[in-house]
């Protein structure tokens, strides 16, 4: 779940930068399908089944309500760099994703796809990615993570289908939420903010609750949450 409500701008420019956006670009943003991107420095914000925002300049037309992140209603060439951060619910859809990401962005500008670096999360420490205590809890549930992102390697392929010959696909730290004190955070992830805590039943979110208090009792507040997010990435005309 991409839970970017909280996240300062500053984070986001820092990202954009390292994907070769301009922050001053106008940008269309598109968040998976289980969450939604809102209170960002955005004109306007789309709630609904695909969370999208707009950053930069506005559009003479504004997003239809009914838009997706296969069918955003944008004219061709509308933006200047376009990042969909996983809006498809099976690995099908990708490809779908990706050419409706290249016709919309303008000759030149940036085209990014991301999906959630599902093998790095559940290898690495709470202590790099608090929201890996989820997994060492309830193994079960890392099965069924990975088992979900199987196929993420594709994402740079499906990008190159699509018309973007020059791809390149990295790790990035992708800032998840801000947050100005322990109890924000707690009642965050109670709320279903981590990855496969939504499926969490009363008593696995308490003892969750309770882990996430002792492995964050010295953090530094606030501090920013991230993830590890895989993004393929490239030019359109390249």
């Amino acid at each position: 779940m991409l839970t970017t409500r909280r996240a300062p701008a500053t984070e986001w420019q820092r990202l954009l930068t390292d994907l070769g956006i301009s922050p001053r670009d106008r940008i269309l943003v598109v968040g998976p399908s289980s969450g939604s991107l809102v209170a960002l420095p955005a004109v306007p914000v789309l709630t609904g089944p695909h969370g999208m925002a707009l950053l930069g300049p506005p559009l003479d037309v504004p997003l239809p309500d009914d838009a997706t992140a296969t069918a955003t209603g944008l004219p061709d060439d509308s933006v200047d760099a376009t990042l969909m951060f996983s809006p498809w619910t099976n690995a099908g859809q990708v490809g779908a994703v990706a050419k409706e990401a290249i016709r919309i962005t303008r000759l030149g500008g940036r085209v990014a796809l991301g999906t959630l670096d599902a093998d790095t999360l559940l290898d690495t420490s709470p202590s790099a990615y608090p929201a890996a205590l989820t997994f060492q809890l309830f193994p079960d549930l890392a099965d069924r993570l990975r088992a979900a992102h199987r196929h993420d390697a594709m994402i740079g392929i499906e990008l190159l289908r699509a018309g973007i010959h020059d791809v390149m696909v990295d790790p990035f730290d992708v800032p998840m939420a801000y947050y100005d004190s322990l109890d924000d955070c707690v009642a965050d992830i109670e709320a279903g903010a981590w990855p496969g805590t939504d499926t969490l039943d009363d008593d696995r979110r308490a003892l969750l609750a309770q882990q996430v208090r002792r492995l964050l009792q010295g953090r530094r507040f606030p501090f920013v949450d991230e993830l590890p997010w895989l993004i393929a990435r490239g030019t359109k005309g390249s």
